[in-house]
């Protein structure tokens, strides 16, 4: 099971748990609403964490593809120098 899940359950069931120990305590034994507190919060939570996760992952690759471009500059511009270092000893100008 997901993370998104996992909290999706357990707020749907805290949920409801409170809303059962709420209407005991008021003196009324209805069910439904405890099942329908347990299912919107467990609903909300998943949408919400899914939601984010997803984000976050988008977020991820975008940022992976951007450190890739980075890398690739990088490699590029130390070979450009390496070339010109390369010259410059054959041409006889000491390298610093």
């Amino acid at each position: 099971m997901t993370v998104e899940g996992t909290v999706g359950l357990t707020v749907g069931a805290l949920s409801g748990a409170a809303s059962a120990a709420l209407e005991a305590s008021a003196g009324q034994s209805g069910i439904s609403v405890p099942i329908i507190s347990a299912l919107v919060g467990g609903a909300v939570s998943y949408g919400i964490l899914r939601g984010t996760v997803m984000a976050l992952e988008a977020r991820h690759k975008d940022l992976r593809e951007e450190l890739h471009t980075i890398r690739d500059t990088v490699h590029s511009v130390a070979e450009k120098v390496a070339r010109i270092e390369g010259t410059m000893e054959r041409r006889g100008s000491p390298r610093v």
